[in-house]
């Protein structure tokens, strides 16, 4: 399963544990980041209009929900932003494990290339 249908998918699993007191609530600490036209609908349907704003302004996106993170805390929505964490640190230690594998690969061709010039 590719990243963004990993985020997608929890985004829509975390619609069923939120109250539609805490998606208002979520709507609130957004303030100007999302206008209010979008902020009338604390259902499902409206919260998920809402995150897919979020991820056309560059505000989130499929490797960073920091701010989700933030903002679910700051509701106190725990469980919410603990699994969002626990997301977002899955991604990190996929992209260093990429990385390094990037790393060896670079490394092997610079000996070669060494071995070449001598």
């Amino acid at each position: 399963m590719s990243q963004q249908f990993g985020v997608r998918l929890l985004l829509l699993e975390i619609q069923d544990v939120l109250s539609d007191n805490d998606r208002r609530n979520f709507y609130s600490i957004l303030g100007n980041n999302v206008p209010k036209y979008l902020c009338n609908d604390p259902s499902p349907k409206g919260a998920l209009r809402v995150l897919e704003f979020l991820f056309e302004k560059s505000i989130i996106s499929d490797e960073d929900c920091y701010y989700l993170i933030e903002a679910f805390e700051k509701i106190h929505c725990n469980e919410v932003a603990k699994r969002l964490q626990d997301y977002q640190r899955s991604v990190q230690q996929s992209s260093q494990k990429s990385f390094s594998a990037q790393n060896i690969l670079l490394f092997d061709n610079e000996e070669e290339d060494m071995m070449y010039s001598i």
